[in-house]
Order: C-alpha cells, then structure tokens, then sequence
C-alpha cells in the first residue's frame, strides 16, 4: 500500500483519461470495491463503457469531445 501514494502522482498526471470498454464483470466488481481506496484525482480518471448502453458511450464522447463534429 505504500506504493499506492507514488502510483496517484505519477499517474494521474500522465493520463487524462483511462476508458475501459466492455471491462469484465468480475474485474468490475472488484474495482467497485477498491475504488474507495483510490484518490480522487485518480479513479476520477477512470472511465468504464460497456458496448451494450450506446447511449452511455455517446453520452461520455459528447462530454469529452464536446461537439458532434468532433465525435464523427
């Protein structure tokens, strides 16, 4: 656990944004139960999509790319 400190700040300043698409189910029941241990800074960075909610994709690109020029 004592690297977790030295990982947030050498990571969370390297990366925007970490998009998992169609992360497993396990491995996403495991990140529920870890995210609490994560800093802010950093599982605010991470961004789980799932092929199945489009709508859930769409919504994430409008946000991130803000128009839909850009999207396409």
């Amino acid at each position: 656990l004592r690297l977790a400190p030295s990982l947030d700040s050498y990571l969370a300043e390297r990366f925007h944004k970490v998009v998992l698409l169609d992360f497993p189910r396990a491995a996403s029941w495991i990140y529920t139960m870890v995210k609490p241990l994560i800093p802010p800074k950093t599982s605010g960075k991470i961004v789980l999509l799932s092929r199945r909610d489009p709508a859930g994709i769409e919504a994430y690109l409008k946000e991130a790319c803000g128009d839909n020029d850009t999207i396409q």
